[in-house]
């Protein structure tokens, strides 16, 4: 039974680690590739980095804001019951996940970032969702006694008393910080529904700017990126020779915008520019246009 429970646990990171070596060659390019944690934080400091004790802080406040207060606290009251229930071996594995976060904190590169806590921003905040099914296991333990009726409504009173999406430290976060991404977004968008014809492709970096891909209708098949491996690199490398897409979007700074400007055949199409973000570039091919002029004639 226990090889067979490991079994299964064990074939989502499979396919995980697999799902990557089949889009990049590599299976551990979540982990070491332009995209991954240690590429975006690089060598900057952060609270917690080989500190447990501000590791430990920043976390334990991320779940409470997370959970609530209530929460965070019943489970804590829960783990002592637990325990005394001999019930220690599911709550020391959902206990993990948390566990995991603190050592990541101290020993990867994912910071967590809170209004609350210097340096006073949202990032991250998404992993204290990692402690829920604790919280919700533990704090289980309380309602299998006379108290359980009032350990829910204690629970569950931060969220009926102040409703609002202003208190959702998680969707705040996600609004805060695409503010920018959302406004070029829709301005890209917009731009490639109207002036980018039906099978034409585009080469841009697999991240945000496929955001503007799903905005426009435009199917995924037809982007050219960083999922296409050893051509992505041909083409950033030679652009003079293997970048030869209809369009190019790109930000100012990312090596697909250097490359554009040596390719030699295209020309900016529009550029939008927005407060606190890299101006977003669209280039289309000039051998298209010249194509295109032909046809109408």
């Amino acid at each position: 039974m226990c090889a067979l429970f490991c079994a299964i646990a064990g074939l989502g990171p499979l396919a995980w680690l697999y799902y990557n070596w089949w889009l990049t060659s590599d299976p551990l390019y979540f982990f070491r590739g332009p995209g991954s944690a240690h590429a975006i934080q690089g060598s900057a400091p952060y609270p917690g980095l080989h500190d447990w004790y501000l590791a430990r802080v920043y976390y334990r406040t991320c779940v409470e804001l997370v959970l609530g207060n209530p929460l965070f606290w019943l489970a804590l009251i829960g783990l002592v019951f637990a325990i005394a229930r001999r019930a220690w071996w599911p709550a020391l594995l959902l206990l993990l996940p948390p566990a995991f976060y603190i050592w990541n904190m101290h020993s990867g590169s994912s910071p967590i970032f809170m209004p609350s806590l210097w340096p006073h921003s949202w990032y991250n905040t998404r992993y204290g969702l990692a402690a829920l099914p604790a919280a919700a296991f533990l704090s289980a333990a309380i309602t299998r006694t006379r108290w359980g009726l009032l350990a829910v409504l204690i629970a569950v009173y931060p969220w009926v008393r102040y409703p609002s999406h202003e208190n959702w430290i998680t969707w705040k976060e996600s609004e805060r910080n695409s503010i920018s991404r959302r406004a070029w977004t829709s301005q890209a968008a917009r731009y490639l529904e109207e002036h980018a014809h039906s099978g034409e492709h585009f080469a841009a970096g697999f991240g945000d700017l496929i955001g503007i891909f799903r905005s426009a209708g435009i199917p995924i098949q037809n982007v050219f990126h960083q999922g296409n491996t050893m051509l992505w690199d041909a083409a950033v490398q030679r652009p003079d020779l293997f970048l030869n897409t209809v369009w190019v979007v790109c930000q100012q700074g990312d090596p697909l915008c250097g490359a554009v400007e040596h390719a030699g055949r295209y020309r900016i199409a529009d550029r939008i520019a927005v407060a606190d973000a890299p101006a977003l570039e669209i280039y289309r091919n000039e051998y298209s246009v010249s194509q295109s002029a032909r046809r109408e004639e």
